[in-house]
C-alpha cells in the first residue's frame, strides 16, 4: 500500500490534506465528531483541484499547504518538470481572495522538484529544492506575490521565474530544508549528506553558519524555541542549538531507523519521532538543565498493533494528530496527557496535567467521609503523643472510638505487664515479655520444674442438682486463663471475681458464669440485668427461666425448647450458653469455639477449660492461622508479640490498614524484637513519615523512646573539638576510640582537662576575654566553679547519690565560640560579656554574635553566694 504525506490546514482546524506520490492522489479530508469519537471523511479529491492541465496531476512529486490562515487551503504542487503550481480545492479562481490560484513558478532548466517548504511567518516565501543540475543551484526561494512583472503573471506561461535567492553549489543535493520560525529571513538546509548550512535570504552570497555532519535528514525547527532544531541520520537523532552550532547538544540512539521528525507545535520542546516499520510514535520532552539537555521518552501507540507509516500533529489542538497506517488507513488520535500528582506533608494534593493545575485542599478541610484516611488519623495521633506515653493505657484515649482493636491491644499489653510485676509470672524462653497462649500451652514458657501434666477434675454444677462436668487443669492452663483475664481458683474465688469485675454486658457475664458451672449465679445476673434494661427484660427473663429448668436429666423436650429459643436470640453469648447446656455428651463444642460473635479471649478461655491437650493444640493452630491471615489484632492473645507468629500478625494488620504507626509504637515496647529486619523497616518508615509531616518534636520524642529501649540505637557523640594544627580531637576518650597513640599524665584525676593537644603538644587557643589558654581556668572562673562543685556535693550527700557530675566539665570552662567569626573563649566569660554587649569581644571584630541567634541574649546564670 502506498504511503501518504499528511499536512494540516491552517485556515480550517478540521481539515487536512493527504498526498500519495505513488498513487498520484491528493485528497482533502475533514474530521467529524460523533459520540465523542473523531471520524475522517473525504471532503474533496484531486478532481476538484483547479489546474490548467489535468496531466500535471500525474507528475506531482511533492505538496505543501500554505500556512497563511487568510487563504483557504492553497496548495503548492511540485512537479517532476521542476514547475511549482499554486492551486486549491475549488473550481472557480474568482473565489481565491489571495489571488494565488493558477500561478506557476518555472525554473530556468527542467529538473525534478524534490521538496517544497513555506515560510511559517512570511507566507509569501516558498523554498523549493531541485535535483542536482550543473548549470543551476539546487535550492531557491521564491516570493509568490512580488515577482518581476514579466516572469510571474496569472494565466500566462513564463520561460523562467526569477528567484529571490538561490543557495548551494551546482554539485550539491538538498536533503532537507526548514525555515526558522522566529527569524523569517533565515533557513537551514542539509546538503550532500554531509553538511548543514544556515542562510539568510537577504544576503544569499554565503552561508551564515555551517558544520559537517551526517545528520542532515528530516530537518525541523522548534516553533516555540527559536534556537532549537532537530535532524536525523538512520537511527540517530540530533538536537541542535543555533547558538552553539558546532556540535549537537543531544544525541538520541533509536532501535530502528527514523522515518520522520516533527516538533509539537503546541508544546515547547516536545519532539515526535516515527521509527520505520513500527506501531509506535515516540515523544521526547526536552528539558534544558544547566548547560545540558535532558529528555523524557514516551511511547504512543495510535492504532493498537497496526504499523504507523506517517503522522501529522494538529497545529492548534494540543493532543491531536492524524495517523496513517497501511493496514488501518487514516485515523485521528488523541494523546492522553501524563498526570502528575504531588502530595504535601499536610495531605493537600496538587494535580498537573497539560496546561492545567488543580489543587485539592487538605483532607482536614474536606468532607467528613475522607476523615477516615489513615494518613490523617496517624498524623492526629502523632501530634497527640501517641505511642510514646509512659503508661501503656495512656495511648487509649488518643485513639478514635472505632479503633477498638488497638484499644484492646494496648489493654492486653498493660495487663501482661501488670501480671508480670504483681503476680511474678515468668517470661518467655527468649525473654519475650508479651507472649501468647499458644506459646504457654506448647511449653515455650518455663513455669515450674514440677510435673506439668493435666489434671482432669470433676466439678458439680452449682444450682443444677447433681449435674457434673469434667474440666482440664494445669499450671499452663491457669496462666492462659490469666492472660484471657478469666477467673482462676476455686469456686469462692470465681464468685468473688464475678462480683468485683465488670464484664461489659449481663449476657457475657451470665455466659461465662455458666461456663464456670455457676448456674444460680448466672440466673441472678440475668434477673439483675432485666431490671436495668426494661426493653430487654422479656427475653432475659425467658432465658433465666430456661436456666432454672435445668436438671440432671436434661430431657429431649427441654433441649428442644432451649434450642428453639436459642435460634431466636440475637446475642451470641446467649446462643453459646444454650449450646453448652444442650451439649449433654460434651463431645464437640463447635457451637462455642466457632461462634464469631464471642470475644476471642472468651473462646480461648473456654477451650483451656474443656478441651484436652490434642484438641486444644489443634484449635490453637487453626485459630492462629486464621487470625494471622485476617490481620486481627485481638489474635495477639494467641500469637503474642514474639518472633514469628507475632510479627506475621502485625505485618498482615499493616497490609490491611497501612497503619505503620501502631506497629512501630507497639514494637517500641519489645526491645528484643527491635533487632529484627522487618521491625526495623517499620520503625524507619514511621520515622520518615514524621519527617515528611515536619513533626520534628514528635520525631525527637520517638527517637528518645527508641534509644532508651534499644541500646543499639544510641547515637554516639558526633561533635568534637579538634586541634587547629594537627586536626586531632583534644578529648582523650575520642583519641582512644580511634586508637591514636598519646601520652597523658594524671589519668586518675577525674577533673582532667586538656591544656594542649595530646598529639602535637601545641597549646590550645586563648580565651578572647581572659587571654588564658583554653583548658585552663582564670581566677574568677576557678572560684565560681569550685563553689558550684561544693554545692553539688552537698546536694548529692543529702540525697545519698554519688558524685556523678565530678567527671563532667563545668559549663564555665566549656569551649564556646561564634559560628560566624569563630572567636570565643570560656563559656562563663562569654555569658557575662554578652549580658551587656552585642559585639564580639575581639578587638577589630564587628560581628554581632548574639544577634545572629534567634534565641537572643543568653540570660544571666543564677548568682552564687560568696
Amino acid at each position: 500500500m502506498a504511503e501518504w504525506d499528511l499536512q494540516w490546514s491552517v485556515s480550517d482546524p478540521d481539515v487536512f490534506v493527504a498526498f500519495s506520490a505513488d498513487k498520484h492522489e491528493i485528497n482533502l479530508h475533514r474530521l467529524t465528531q460523533e459520540d465523542g469519537d473523531s471520524w475522517q471523511q473525504k471532503d474533496a479529491t484531486k478532481s476538484e483541484l483547479y489546474l490548467r492541465s489535468r496531466a500535471d496531476l500525474q507528475s506531482v512529486k511533492c505538496v505543501a499547504v500554505c500556512p497563511n490562515p487568510n487563504t483557504e487551503n492553497i496548495l503548492a504542487l511540485g512537479l517532476s518538470t521542476g514547475r511549482v503550481v499554486l492551486t486549491a480545492f475549488n473550481s472557480d479562481p474568482s473565489l481565491d481572495k489571495a489571488d494565488l490560484v493558477g500561478r506557476e513558478i518555472i525554473p530556468k532548466h527542467s529538473r525534478q522538484c524534490t521538496s517544497l517548504t513555506w515560510n511559517p511567518t512570511e507566507h509569501k516565501l516558498l523554498a523549493v529544492s531541485y535535483e542536482r543540475h550543473r548549470p543551476d543551484q539546487c535550492l531557491a526561494v521564491y516570493d509568490v506575490y512580488n515577482q518581476v512583472s514579466d516572469r510571474l503573471v496569472k494565466g500566462q506561461v513564463s520561460e523562467r521565474t526569477r528567484p529571490q535567492a538561490e543557495f548551494g553549489t551546482q554539485a550539491d543535493v538538498v536533503n532537507s530544508v526548514t525555515w526558522l520560525p522566529q527569524n523569517a529571513s533565515c533557513l537551514v538546509a542539509g546538503f550532500a549528506g554531509k553538511t548543514l548550512k544556515m542562510f539568510d535570504v537577504r544576503d544569499p552570497s554565503a552561508a551564515k553558519k555551517q558544520l559537517t555532519t551526517k545528520g542532515v535528514y528530516g530537518l525541523v525547527a522548534d516553533p516555540l524555541f527559536e534556537h532549537q532544531l532537530a535532524s536525523y541520520i538512520e537511527d540517530q537523532i540530533y538536537i541542535w542549538d543555533l547558538r552553539n552550532f558546532d556540535k549537537p547538544v543531544l544525541s538520541i540512539k533509536e532501535a530502528r531507523p527514523v522515518s520522520k521528525l516533527e516538533w509539537n507545535p503546541n508544546r515547547k520542546g516536545v519532539l515526535m519521532s516515527l521509527p520505520k516499520e513500527s506501531s509506535v510514535v515516540k515523544s521526547y520532552k526536552m528539558e534544558h538543565v544547566s548547560n545540558e539537555v535532558e529528555y523524557t521518552e514516551r511511547l504512543l501507540q495510535p492504532r493498537s498493533h497496526h504499523l504507523v507509516a506517517n503522522f501529522a500533529m494538529h497545529p492548534s489542538r494540543e493532543n491531536n494528530m492524524v495517523v496513517f497506517s497501511p493496514t488501518a488507513g487514516l485515523s485521528s488520535f488523541t494523546v492522553q496527557d501524563i498526570i502528575s500528582v504531588n502530595l504535601s506533608p499536610h495531605s493537600a494534593c496538587s494535580i498537573a496535567t497539560s496546561r492545567n493545575l488543580m489543587y485539592c485542599p487538605s483532607l482536614e478541610e474536606s468532607t467528613p467521609e475522607v476523615q477516615s484516611d489513615i494518613s490523617l488519623i496517624m498524623r492526629e495521633r502523632a501530634v497527640a503523643g501517641y505511642g510514646v506515653q509512659k503508661s501503656l493505657l495512656a495511648n487509649i484515649p488518643l485513639l478514635r472510638p472505632e479503633d477498638h482493636m488497638l484499644c484492646k491491644l494496648w489493654e492486653w499489653m498493660s495487663h501482661m505487664r501488670t501480671l508480670k510485676t504483681e503476680e511474678k509470672i515468668p517470661t518467655g524462653k527468649r525473654g519475650f515479655e508479651f507472649y501468647g497462649i499458644r506459646a504457654v500451652i506448647k511449653g515455650e514458657i518455663m513455669i515450674t520444674n514440677d510435673d506439668t501434666s493435666n489434671q482432669v477434675v470433676t466439678i458439680p454444677w452449682e444450682g443444677a442438682g447433681d449435674i457434673e462436668s469434667k474440666l482440664y487443669r494445669s499450671k499452663e492452663r491457669s496462666l492462659a486463663l490469666k492472660i484471657c483475664s478469666w477467673p482462676v481458683g476455686g469456686q469462692e474465688d470465681v464468685i468473688a471475681e464475678f462480683n468485683n469485675r465488670d464484664f461489659g454486658s449481663c449476657e457475657r457475664a451470665a455466659c461465662i458464669a455458666v461456663f464456670y458451672l455457676q448456674i444460680r449465679h448466672a440466673i441472678d445476673i440475668l434477673k439483675e440485668g432485666a431490671k436495668f434494661m426494661p426493653d430487654q427484660s422479656a427475653h432475659l427473663n425467658a432465658v433465666a427461666m430456661a436456666l432454672a429448668g435445668l436438671n440432671k436429666s436434661r430431657t429431649s423436650l427441654w433441649c428442644e425448647m432451649v434450642s428453639d429459643l436459642s435460634r431466636r436470640l440475637d446475642n451470641p453469648y446467649l446462643r453459646a450458653m444454650f449450646s453448652f447446656l444442650t451439649n449433654t455428651e460434651a463431645v464437640s463444642f463447635d457451637g462455642i469455639l466457632k461462634e464469631s460473635g464471642l470475644l476471642i479471649e472468651d473462646r480461648l478461655g473456654f477451650a483451656c477449660m474443656y478441651l484436652n491437650d490434642q484438641q486444644l493444640n489443634e484449635y490453637l493452630d487453626q485459630l492462629s492461622i486464621s487470625i494471622i491471615r485476617k490481620g486481627k489484632l485481638d489474635g495477639v492473645l494467641v500469637t503474642g508479640l514474639n518472633k514469628g507468629p507475632g510479627i506475621d500478625l502485625l505485618q498482615c494488620y499493616l497490609d490491611h490498614t497501612c497503619d505503620v504507626q501502631s506497629v512501630s509504637c507497639v514494637m517500641l515496647q519489645t526491645s528484643d524484637l527491635l533487632k529484627e529486619a522487618k521491625v526495623d523497616e517499620w520503625v524507619e518508615a514511621y520515622r520518615r513519615l514524621l519527617d515528611t509531616w515536619r513533626l520534628w518534636h514528635q520525631r525527637a520524642k520517638f527517637d528518645m523512646f527508641l534509644h532508651s529501649t534499644d541500646a543499639r540505637k544510641k547515637v554516639p557523640a558526633q561533635t568534637f573539638v579538634n586541634c587547629h594544627f594537627c586536626m586531632n580531637p583534644i578529648s582523650p576518650d575520642v583519641l582512644a576510640s580511634r586508637n591514636k597513640p598519646l601520652r597523658i599524665g594524671g589519668i586518675g584525676n577525674s577533673a582532667l582537662r586538656p591544656k594542649g593537644c595530646y598529639v602535637c603538644k601545641k597549646p590550645l587557643p586563648r580565651c578572647s576575654l581572659c587571654q588564658m589558654n583554653m583548658g585552663t581556668s582564670s581566677t574568677g572562673t576557678v572560684k565560681i566553679t569550685q563553689q558550684r562543685r561544693n554545692m553539688n556535693r552537698g546536694q548529692q550527700s543529702n540525697t545519698g547519690g554519688g558524685d556523678n557530675n565530678a567527671k563532667k566539665t563545668d559549663i564555665d570552662v566549656w569551649f564556646t565560640w561564634c559560628q560566624s567569626c569563630r572567636h570565643g573563649g570560656h563559656g562563663q566569660h562569654l555569658i557575662e560579656w554578652f549580658q551587656s554587649q552585642t559585639e564580639c569581644p575581639v578587638t577589630g571584630c564587628v560581628c554581632n554574635c548574639t544577634q545572629l541567634d534567634k534565641v537572643g541574649v543568653v540570660p544571666a546564670m543564677g548568682s552564687v553566694d560568696t
